[in-house]
């Protein structure tokens, strides 16, 4: 889906008393930083700039931390906006967007936010948690996530609008934040096959999202089936943490087989599941077709 948001390029100013620095996203949209004290809050100004600082100027409250408390389930459930909870390597929030719906506002903007606090897997898990070794700002998790999924909305790529990101650094370390758009009336690929409702189509049209994604270089560092959605407006990929932007390669390869072992796990867990190799070989399939 083509995004049909103006470009901002004008950047700069003080906001209540918080430093606004400027930011650009490679792809050539806009985004506005605001430095507090040892955090760092990005934000998109075409979804949340006025109302952030509307919201600073007629309470008296800074507009870092109005945006701030964006980042605290405590603060949506206090509100009454924390509307689901998804389990998962960490909790992510499902909260209802405070932004008043005006008749300029674009109609294709979801009025549910996806809250996702950034947590290790595996070992490191057990003795960093939610912590990442901090060298530059530009370098974090949180920063680089929200400035691809610009650039890929730049390029009409079927991901989710991000909303705000938020780095908070503790001396050599940092925890981080994001804040998205959810995909309304969705569902994982993962469900889709638990309920038997995956037909030979939709593992092409799988095939052929990937493609799209490959020949503009968009590395998913862990593309799987929950990761995947289906939703009426079409395929959506979503949780590009880690993900960049590289020269095809053989990395391409090794998404797909990844996505392959990520079936066959579901299919292990779920012996009911008609999934073979018919199926997969109808994403190889569309896969080549999107390439083409």
């Amino acid at each position: 889906m083509a995004d049909r948001r103006n470009k901002h390029t004008d950047f700069g100013g003080a906001v209540s008393g918080s430093i606004m620095q400027s930011g650009r996203a490679t792809s050539g949209g806009g985004y506005k930083r605001i430095v507090d004290g040892a955090g760092v809050m990005l934000y998109d100004p075409y979804l949340v700039g006025n109302f952030v600082q509307q919201a600073g100027s007629q309470s008296g409250v800074e507009s870092g931390t109005t945006l701030g408390q964006w980042f605290e389930p405590d603060w949506w459930r206090s509100r009454g906006a924390l509307r689901a909870i998804a389990q998962g390597r960490g909790n992510t929030w499902f909260v209802e967007s405070p932004i008043p719906i005006t008749e300029a506002y674009d109609p294709d903007t979801s009025k549910i936010w996806v809250l996702r606090h950034y947590r290790r897997g595996g070992l490191m898990a057990r003795l960093l948690d939610d912590r990442y070794g901090f060298d530059r700002w530009e370098q974090t998790r949180p920063w680089r996530e929200f400035e691809l999924l610009q650039f890929m909305r730049s390029l009409g790529l079927p991901v989710p609008r991000v909303v705000a990101a938020r780095v908070q650094r503790k001396g050599r370390w940092y925890r981080g934040d994001l804040l998205t758009e959810a995909i309304e009336h969705s569902d994982t690929l993962a469900s889709r096959m638990q309920e038997g409702d995956c037909p030979e189509p939709l593992w092409r049209e799988v095939g052929q999202l990937i493609a799209r994604f490959h020949t503009a270089g968009i590395h998913h560092a862990d593309l799987n089936a929950h990761n995947l959605l289906i939703s009426p407006q079409g395929l959506w990929l979503i949780d590009f943490d880690r993900g960049r932007q590289r020269a095809v390669g053989l990395w391409c390869d090794a998404v797909l087989a990844r996505l392959h072992r990520s079936l066959l796990k579901i299919v292990d867990q779920n012996p009911g599941i008609r999934f073979g190799d018919e199926h997969w070989a109808a994403v190889l399939r569309g896969y080549r077709d999107g390439l083409a």
